[in-house]
């Protein structure tokens, strides 16, 4: 298992690492010591991180997306839910994040955006403890 680099949650992959995957020119992912995304440069806050796309589903499909285990990578859209590309759901929670997401709706997309300056190699963390599950979801009737 690899050691951070320092308590703040930094590390950076080596050429030998099988564990990290580099996912865009932006940010990499962890398997080992932190599961995560990590920034592949510093960026500065308030500038966009990543721009991932999503795809919006119609309310009457969201039985068909419980069935298929995808709640944990959906958020509300509109009056439907939208299943979240990119990076976005492998991203670390905290109640001290450094990034946000924004919801781009007519774009289809949600933007990654530095709260604060990160730091090369640090963990990108978004608020919160899950990704908020849809009202009515459960409730949602097959038609």
């Amino acid at each position: 298992m690899k050691e951070p680099v320092s308590s703040g949650h930094t590390c950076r992959p080596d050429s030998s690492d099988i564990s990290a995957v580099a996912a865009s020119e932006h940010a990499w992912v962890s398997f080992d010591y932190h599961r995560g995304v990590f920034a592949q440069r510093q960026f500065a806050q308030g500038e966009v991180i990543e721009t991932a796309p999503v795809m919006a589903v119609p309310r009457e499909q969201l039985v068909d997306m419980e069935r298929a285990q995808l709640t944990a990578y959906c958020c509300t859209w509109g009056e439907g839910v939208a299943l979240v590309l990119g990076l976005i759901p492998l991203y670390g929670y905290s109640d001290s994040p450094n990034a946000v997401l924004i919801k781009k709706i007519e774009a289809l997309t949600i933007e990654v955006v530095a709260l604060r300056d990160i730091a090369a190699g640090e963990a990108m963390w978004r608020f919160g403890k899950a990704m908020p599950e849809p009202s009515g979801w459960r409730s949602a009737k097959r038609v």
